[in-house]
């Protein structure tokens, strides 16, 4: 376990803890949590989980080491109790969302199966890397169009019954921005990089519950 250094923000501050699998945004997240007030902790022990309020699985890396990563040290077994609780919302983040998927053409590794859908490999060898529009909530059952940060070269593509919300990206066509599944979200795109409006989605899937709408 890391205790973040903010940890230490006031006790009726929220815990957000980072499942540590080796993810490369970890640093980042921290901070923009942190700047939101939250209490945080980057950890991989099973333990830890039961206590926050909510969980993140972060996501700058590969598919294939991060699903090992997970598998070895019991994480799928985590976040599947997690998910059957629906206490605590779960937010996957760019891979942290891929992989909750079936199967990823990335290494042609199965994924944890907790979603229905596949991750495919854009549409050319490029990578999108940059700013695109997508809906994102407001909080009131409204949305509005904004400007996030995505930095990927694979994409998901869902049962259309958890897709909230997409993104035209010129070059690939429209690329699943938002997920949601009961009480997991996921975003393609990195909210920790997406300013104003990534730290409001932040705060927004954090303070959610199980019996409010994620997306």
């Amino acid at each position: 376990m890391i205790v973040a250094a903010g940890e230490k923000t006031a006790d009726s501050a929220k815990l957000v803890v980072i499942m540590d699998y080796g993810a490369g945004n970890v640093g980042s997240l921290v901070g923009a949590l942190h700047r939101l007030n939250y209490r945080v902790r980057v950890s991989a022990d099973a333990t830890d989980f039961g206590g926050a309020d909510a969980v993140i699985l972060p996501g700058v890396g590969a598919m294939p080491s991060a699903i090992k990563s997970i598998r070895n040290q019991g994480l799928d077994n985590v976040i599947a109790q997690l998910l059957t609780d629906g206490s605590v919302p779960v937010i996957g983040i760019c891979l942290g969302m891929q992989l909750m998927f079936e199967h990823s053409e990335e290494g042609d590794v199965a994924g944890l199966s907790m979603l229905g859908g596949v991750v495919r490999r854009l549409s050319n060898v490029s990578c999108h890397v940059g700013w695109s529009n997508c809906y994102v909530p407001l909080g009131n059952g409204d949305q509005t169009e904004a400007a996030v940060y995505f930095n990927h070269s694979y994409f998901v593509q869902p049962d259309p019954s958890i897709l909230k919300s997409v993104a035209n990206v010129e070059g690939h066509g429209y690329i699943p921005a938002i997920v949601q599944s009961g009480n997991f979200v996921g975003m393609q795109f990195h909210p920790e990089k997406s300013q104003y409006t990534g730290a409001a989605l932040l705060r927004h899937f954090i303070e959610a519950s199980r019996r409010e709408s994620y997306a």
